[in-house]
């Protein structure tokens, strides 16, 4: 298992609040922008399961 460093963040998280952040990416899921969706994740995320 990848270990999650707090320090790293993803190009937009200065930008939003955490809700912000999971509005816009219901915004990019209900567009099939998964470059968008891409952009809000970790680097490093993981994707471990069908539902993810």
């Amino acid at each position: 298992m990848t270990e999650i460093d707090p320090t790293r963040q993803t190009s937009s998280w200065r930008a939003r609040t955490p809700i912000g952040t999971v509005l816009q990416y219901i915004e990019y899921y209900n567009a099939a922008d998964t470059a968008g969706m891409k952009s809000l994740m970790s680097p490093d995320f993981t994707r471990i399961g069908s539902s993810q």
